[in-house]
């Protein structure tokens, strides 16, 4: 991991801290989160205070939402099914490291982690509450080949070609600046490496879909996206071999590969 205040000194744990040893700054590590969240995160958005508040953490995982039937509707795929089709679009199984960018409440980073034959799954988000959940749930549940990271996705704190796998499911879409999401991730990646993601999908076109695209966009936070946008935007972090696996009503699910 890399440094926060200095963005080049390497991080080492001692008791329950980190320590950069470049800039001498450090970092509090709380119910296994290690908090590394920047002073001024782009992550800003309207959903921000809903992530921080106890009941949507609550709320997010339950038969009410992700793992519900109006979000199976809404979607037309179950969250089984999705995970199953991320798993097989990157071959999880034969990842070493793999990082779940804007992680919530770990839905994807805990069978993330237990689908690894070996090596950790890393979640990283910017809402505590959700962190604390996603940790204390991994810790009930017994799966040890994980660690989580408080912090923002516009800055990944990690060095150049440290993982295998980046997911970024459920996210993508309510990033303040998705170009530069997506250029951190092809940092962090390996040569390589595969992306993917469950990503929204706006199923309206022409002029008046766009419109209303845009005024959702302003209200909502959220950003529907067509499919040659989304391409577009790998492409232009740096990614190839882009693969939509899925397209049907509001989801996507994509993958991409950082060229060797």
């Amino acid at each position: 991991m890399l440094c926060p205040t200095c963005t080049s000194g390497e991080l080492t744990a001692v008791d329950d801290r980190v320590h950069c040893g470049n800039c001498g700054a450090s970092f509090q590590v709380r119910n296994g989160i290690i908090d590394l969240m920047p002073s001024n995160p782009r992550q800003e958005h309207i959903w921000g205070g809903a992530l921080e508040s106890q009941w949507f953490v609550r709320f997010y995982e339950s038969r009410f939402w992700r793992r519900g039937l109006v979000n199976n509707l809404y979607l037309a795929i179950s969250f089984d099914d999705e995970l199953d089709t991320i798993s097989d679009a990157v071959t999880l199984e034969d990842a070493h490291a793999v990082l779940d960018v804007a992680c919530g409440s770990g839905i994807y980073t805990r069978p993330f982690a237990r689908r690894m034959n070996q090596g950790t799954a890393v979640g990283l988000d910017l809402s505590m509450p959700m962190l604390d959940y996603a940790s204390t749930t991994a810790r009930e549940k017994g799966i040890e080949n994980l660690l989580w990271i408080h912090g923002d996705g516009h800055e990944l704190p990690f060095p150049e070609n440290q993982f295998d796998v980046v997911n970024c499911s459920g996210a993508l879409h309510v990033f303040a600046d998705i170009a530069k999401a997506l250029s951190e991730i092809h940092r962090v990646l390996i040569p390589g490496g595969r992306f993917a993601g469950g990503i929204g999908r706006w199923p309206w076109s022409g002029t008046s879909g766009q419109k209303f695209r845009d005024w959702y966009k302003q209200r909502a936070g959220i950003k529907g996206f067509f499919r040659e946008e989304l391409v577009s935007y790998f492409e232009e972090a740096g990614l190839t071999d882009v693969v939509c696996h899925y397209e049907k009503r509001a989801w996507f699910i994509m993958s991409a590969v950082k060229p060797e």
